[in-house]
């Protein structure tokens, strides 16, 4: 039920089927085709990565549990080396629902790992979910992308006093 809501509201303007739609698996970083749609798959202590060049219309995406500094770093020397100077790059980054040390280092490592490789502050657009210790539970969210028009969408899902609720914006 989730899920479909999600695809519905990421369909509804958009003239792709869910069918069309490409996933990142855990611990898989790739090129994505120019133009495409794609999710870096659902997260919640897990990273959805996103490096995208607005001149290509291309992105490279990842789906990491453990951000580990060579599988970013490679990552991020693909996406210098397929897309273009890192100041002409747009970075998405979202996920990490811990307050665990092990989180916090990861949050620091992508962070200073992209400024780094030189993309620009003010490009590197970051949303880091909570892990709530109250009556509200969040339970996974997922980024979207549309290479096309260089949207990145967010959704993520709570879970507070037996209702669930599906929160879906923009990552900017």
């Amino acid at each position: 039920c989730q899920r479909t809501i999600i695809f519905i509201f990421l369909f509804l303007s958009h003239p792709l089927r869910a069918a069309d739609l490409e996933t990142l698996k855990m611990g898989e970083y790739r090129l994505m085709p120019v133009g495409s749609l794609f999710s870096t798959g659902g997260f919640k202590p897990c990273h959805g990565i996103i490096i995208y060049s607005p001149q290509r219309k291309q992105a490279v995406a990842a789906h990491f549990n453990e951000i580990g500094t060579v599988r970013l770093n490679d990552m991020v020397t693909l996406a210098i080396r397929e897309l273009g100077p890192p100041h002409s790059l747009i970075a998405y980054v979202a996920g990490g629902a811990s307050s665990s040390e092990f989180e916090l280092r990861n949050r620091s490592n992508t962070i200073n790992t992209l400024l780094r490789a030189r993309i620009p502050q003010d490009q590197i657009n970051i949303r880091w979910f909570h892990s709530f210790r109250s009556q509200t539970y969040f339970a996974g969210g997922n980024l979207f992308f549309d290479s096309n028009s260089g949207q990145a969408t967010l959704t993520f899902t709570a879970i507070h006093n037996g209702e669930t609720g599906v929160w879906s914006g923009p990552l900017v």
